[in-house]
This record gives structure tokens, sequence and C-alpha cells, in this order.
């Protein structure tokens, strides 16, 4: 995006288009590793309770670590990235095509 103002504007402005763009998504990435242990609840314990059993400072930890992970991952290289792409985007391809398949035989 911001080599795309870049050429079509000025420096500065590319700059703070790219710096926007991070801060926006600084609170989405900060919430995504607590998304992760909401919906690991739900599949191991049935509800999303797991982050408010356990103390505050132990949902912290385990999210700095889930993060931790998640940027050495992508520190790996495009390789890493791709394959961690394909599967996730295959797996949102076959949940899309079973909820379509669930809610006709709902009927």
């Amino acid at each position: 995006m911001s080599s795309w103002i870049k050429r079509t504007s000025t420096k500065r402005l590319a700059y703070y288009a790219a710096w926007t763009y991070w801060v926006v998504h600084v609170p989405y990435l900060a919430q995504k590793p607590q998304g992760i242990l909401i919906s690991l609840s739900w599949l191991f314990k049935g509800n999303g309770s797991f982050v408010n059993t356990v103390s505050s400072m132990t949902v912290a930890l385990i999210c700095l670590a889930l993060f931790l992970a998640f940027l050495w991952l992508s520190a790996r290289g495009l390789t890493t990235l791709n394959r961690i792409g394909s599967v996730a985007g295959t797996a949102m391809f076959i949940m899309s095509i079973l909820f379509i398949i669930l809610a006709v035989s709902a009927r």
C-alpha cells in the first residue's frame, strides 16, 4: 500500500499510510492469541470459559508465548508462511463446504 501511495503521491504520505496501517493492526494482533485460547477452550472443554477460570497473569503469559511462537514462525521466511497459508486456506474451504452441507441437511 505504501509503495502505491509513494508512486502516486509523496514519500511522506506513504510513510504516514504505512505507520497508520501498523498502528491499527497492533490491537488486532494483540487479541489474536486470546481468541486462540478461547477457541481451544471450546474445542477441549465445550465452553469458552478458559480465560475466565485462570488468572490473568497465566492468560497473559500463554498469550505472550503464542505471540512469540507466531513471530518466530513468521521470521522463518515465505516458505513457512506459504505452507501455513495453504493449510489455513484449505481448512477454511473445507469448513465452508461443511457449513453449506450441514445447513442444507438441517432443513
